[in-house]
Protein backbone atom coordinates (compact mmCIF):
# COMPACT_ATOMS: atom_id res chain seq x y z
CA UNK A 1 0.00 0.00 0.00
CA UNK A 2 2.63 2.47 0.70
CA UNK A 3 4.10 1.84 -2.57
CA UNK A 4 0.81 2.27 -4.30
CA UNK A 5 0.44 6.01 -2.52
CA UNK A 6 3.45 6.89 -3.00
CA UNK A 7 2.94 6.14 -6.85
CA UNK A 8 -0.48 7.84 -6.68
CA UNK A 9 1.37 10.95 -5.42
CA UNK A 10 4.15 10.91 -7.78
CA UNK A 11 1.58 10.73 -10.88
CA UNK A 12 -0.39 13.90 -8.75
CA UNK A 13 2.75 15.51 -9.16
CA UNK A 14 3.66 14.67 -12.72
CA UNK A 15 0.48 16.31 -13.75
CA UNK A 16 0.47 18.97 -11.94
CA UNK A 17 4.03 20.09 -13.89
CA UNK A 18 2.48 19.46 -17.21
CA UNK A 19 -0.18 22.07 -15.99
CA UNK A 20 1.90 24.62 -15.19
CA UNK A 21 3.99 24.01 -18.53
CA UNK A 22 0.90 23.93 -20.76
CA UNK A 23 -0.70 27.23 -18.66
CA UNK A 24 3.04 29.11 -18.99
CA UNK A 25 2.90 27.90 -22.85
CA UNK A 26 -0.57 29.65 -23.02
CA UNK A 27 0.63 32.91 -21.52
CA UNK A 28 3.28 33.29 -23.41
CA UNK A 29 1.41 35.18 -26.53
CA UNK A 30 0.21 37.26 -23.85
CA UNK A 31 3.71 38.86 -22.97
CA UNK A 32 4.40 39.83 -26.71
CA UNK A 33 4.07 43.55 -27.23
CA UNK A 34 4.53 44.39 -23.70
CA UNK A 35 7.75 47.13 -22.84
CA UNK A 36 10.02 47.29 -20.27
CA UNK A 37 7.40 48.65 -17.95
CA UNK A 38 6.32 44.75 -18.09
CA UNK A 39 8.41 43.06 -15.96
CA UNK A 40 8.33 40.22 -18.40
CA UNK A 41 9.92 42.46 -21.54
CA UNK A 42 8.09 40.54 -24.02
CA UNK A 43 8.81 41.28 -27.97
CA UNK A 44 7.36 44.18 -29.91
CA UNK A 45 4.95 42.97 -32.44
CA UNK A 46 4.09 46.06 -34.51
CA UNK A 47 5.72 48.97 -35.92
CA UNK A 48 5.60 52.57 -34.60
CA UNK A 49 3.42 54.67 -36.36
CA UNK A 50 3.33 58.29 -37.69
CA UNK A 51 0.82 60.68 -38.99
CA UNK A 52 0.38 64.61 -39.81
CA UNK A 53 -2.75 66.53 -38.50
CA UNK A 54 -4.36 70.18 -38.62
CA UNK A 55 -6.17 70.92 -35.42
CA UNK A 56 -7.50 74.40 -34.59
CA UNK A 57 -7.48 76.16 -31.28
CA UNK A 58 -10.26 74.30 -28.59
CA UNK A 59 -11.56 77.95 -27.33
CA UNK A 60 -11.81 79.81 -29.85
CA UNK A 61 -12.62 77.83 -33.25
CA UNK A 62 -16.01 76.84 -35.09
CA UNK A 63 -18.03 73.93 -33.31
CA UNK A 64 -17.51 71.90 -36.82
CA UNK A 65 -13.82 72.37 -36.70
CA UNK A 66 -11.57 69.47 -35.20
CA UNK A 67 -9.27 70.76 -32.12
CA UNK A 68 -7.74 67.60 -30.71
CA UNK A 69 -5.43 64.33 -31.29
CA UNK A 70 -6.65 60.67 -31.24
CA UNK A 71 -2.86 58.89 -31.26
CA UNK A 72 -4.86 55.26 -31.69
CA UNK A 73 -6.29 56.89 -35.04
CA UNK A 74 -3.66 59.30 -36.09
CA UNK A 75 -6.29 61.21 -36.57
CA UNK A 76 -7.16 65.35 -35.80
CA UNK A 77 -10.92 64.88 -33.97
CA UNK A 78 -13.73 66.76 -32.66
CA UNK A 79 -14.12 65.58 -29.25
CA UNK A 80 -16.99 63.50 -28.81
CA UNK A 81 -17.76 60.31 -27.41
CA UNK A 82 -17.00 57.12 -29.51
CA UNK A 83 -20.33 55.79 -30.11
CA UNK A 84 -19.74 51.90 -29.61
CA UNK A 85 -17.77 51.89 -26.43
CA UNK A 86 -18.71 55.35 -25.05
CA UNK A 87 -15.24 56.67 -23.99
CA UNK A 88 -13.62 59.87 -25.92
CA UNK A 89 -12.61 59.76 -28.88
CA UNK A 90 -9.34 61.74 -28.49
CA UNK A 91 -6.43 62.06 -26.59
CA UNK A 92 -5.15 65.50 -25.85
CA UNK A 93 -7.06 69.03 -26.81
CA UNK A 94 -4.69 71.98 -27.94
CA UNK A 95 -5.04 75.17 -27.86
CA UNK A 96 -2.89 78.56 -28.49
CA UNK A 97 -2.08 80.99 -25.26
CA UNK A 98 -2.03 84.58 -26.21
CA UNK A 99 1.27 84.25 -27.03
CA UNK A 100 1.07 82.05 -29.37
CA UNK A 101 2.29 78.86 -27.52
CA UNK A 102 0.53 75.41 -27.48
CA UNK A 103 -1.38 74.33 -24.62
CA UNK A 104 -2.38 70.93 -24.22
CA UNK A 105 -5.03 70.70 -22.76
CA UNK A 106 -5.95 67.94 -19.85
CA UNK A 107 -8.21 66.21 -18.78
CA UNK A 108 -10.48 65.09 -21.45
CA UNK A 109 -13.53 66.48 -19.08
CA UNK A 110 -12.24 69.87 -19.60
CA UNK A 111 -14.30 69.61 -22.89
CA UNK A 112 -17.05 66.92 -22.50
CA UNK A 113 -19.22 66.38 -19.52
CA UNK A 114 -17.70 62.86 -18.47
CA UNK A 115 -16.44 61.47 -15.27
CA UNK A 116 -14.15 58.15 -14.83
CA UNK A 117 -12.19 59.24 -17.76
CA UNK A 118 -8.90 57.83 -18.80
CA UNK A 119 -5.41 59.01 -16.91
CA UNK A 120 -3.45 60.42 -19.84
CA UNK A 121 -0.29 62.76 -18.81
CA UNK A 122 1.83 64.92 -21.29
CA UNK A 123 5.19 66.84 -20.75
CA UNK A 124 7.16 69.00 -23.14
CA UNK A 125 10.54 68.06 -24.01
CA UNK A 126 14.22 69.82 -25.18
CA UNK A 127 14.70 67.50 -27.27
CA UNK A 128 13.74 68.23 -31.23
CA UNK A 129 10.89 65.85 -32.52
CA UNK A 130 13.31 63.68 -34.76
CA UNK A 131 15.69 63.05 -32.12
CA UNK A 132 13.02 62.12 -29.19
CA UNK A 133 13.07 58.40 -29.91
CA UNK A 134 12.50 57.45 -26.42
CA UNK A 135 9.32 58.62 -24.42
CA UNK A 136 9.79 58.88 -20.52
CA UNK A 137 8.42 56.93 -17.98
CA UNK A 138 8.09 59.61 -15.43
CA UNK A 139 7.38 63.49 -15.10
CA UNK A 140 4.14 63.56 -17.12
CA UNK A 141 1.73 66.00 -16.05
CA UNK A 142 -2.02 65.16 -15.30
CA UNK A 143 -4.82 66.75 -15.20
CA UNK A 144 -3.73 69.98 -15.80
CA UNK A 145 -2.47 72.14 -18.85
CA UNK A 146 1.34 71.50 -20.47
CA UNK A 147 2.51 74.37 -22.28
CA UNK A 148 5.02 73.67 -25.08
CA UNK A 149 6.51 76.54 -27.92
CA UNK A 150 5.76 75.85 -32.04
CA UNK A 151 8.00 73.50 -32.57
CA UNK A 152 8.51 71.84 -29.35
CA UNK A 153 8.05 67.88 -28.80
CA UNK A 154 5.61 66.95 -26.46
CA UNK A 155 5.47 63.64 -24.90
CA UNK A 156 2.28 61.69 -24.47
CA UNK A 157 1.23 58.83 -21.76
CA UNK A 158 -2.11 57.19 -22.74
CA UNK A 159 -4.02 54.95 -21.80
CA UNK A 160 -4.32 51.72 -24.51
CA UNK A 161 -7.20 49.73 -24.96
CA UNK A 162 -5.72 46.74 -25.46
CA UNK A 163 -3.39 46.79 -22.85
CA UNK A 164 -3.36 46.23 -18.89
CA UNK A 165 -4.34 49.14 -16.03
CA UNK A 166 -1.28 49.89 -15.56
CA UNK A 167 0.49 49.18 -19.08
CA UNK A 168 0.29 52.16 -20.86
CA UNK A 169 1.19 53.37 -24.52
CA UNK A 170 3.40 56.26 -25.69
CA UNK A 171 3.70 59.23 -28.30
CA UNK A 172 4.77 61.99 -29.43
CA UNK A 173 3.92 65.32 -31.54
CA UNK A 174 5.22 68.42 -32.50
CA UNK A 175 2.89 71.46 -33.76
CA UNK A 176 5.35 72.41 -36.81
CA UNK A 177 3.72 76.37 -37.47
CA UNK A 178 0.37 78.01 -37.14
CA UNK A 179 -0.93 79.28 -40.36
CA UNK A 180 -3.96 81.66 -41.21
CA UNK A 181 -6.72 83.87 -38.99
CA UNK A 182 -8.09 80.57 -37.84
CA UNK A 183 -4.70 79.84 -36.40
CA UNK A 184 -4.66 76.06 -38.04
CA UNK A 185 -1.86 73.84 -36.09
CA UNK A 186 -0.40 71.63 -38.28
CA UNK A 187 0.58 68.95 -36.16
CA UNK A 188 3.44 65.55 -36.87
CA UNK A 189 2.99 62.92 -34.07
CA UNK A 190 3.87 59.36 -33.43
CA UNK A 191 2.71 56.47 -31.61
CA UNK A 192 4.25 53.38 -29.91
CA UNK A 193 1.53 50.87 -30.49
CA UNK A 194 3.09 47.89 -28.20
CA UNK A 195 1.57 48.16 -24.54
CA UNK A 196 4.63 49.59 -22.59
CA UNK A 197 6.96 50.00 -25.06
CA UNK A 198 8.16 53.21 -24.92
CA UNK A 199 10.50 53.78 -28.47
CA UNK A 200 9.20 56.18 -30.92
CA UNK A 201 11.57 55.88 -33.28
CA UNK A 202 10.20 54.80 -36.75
CA UNK A 203 10.52 50.89 -37.47
CA UNK A 204 9.80 47.74 -34.88
CA UNK A 205 10.72 48.83 -31.03
CA UNK A 206 13.22 47.28 -29.13
CA UNK A 207 12.47 49.05 -25.87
Amino acid sequence: MPSALAARAADRSRRAAARLVALAVLAAPALVACGDDNPFQGTASLDTQGGIAIVYPAVSSRAELPVALDFSGLRAARPGLRPTTGTPNFDVALDLDATGRVRVLLPQYVLIPLTGVPRIGAQASALPYDDAVIAPQQSYRYDTVTVANVGQTVFVQTPGTACSSSVPLYAKFVVDSVVGAERAMYVRMRLDPNCGFRSLAPGRPEE
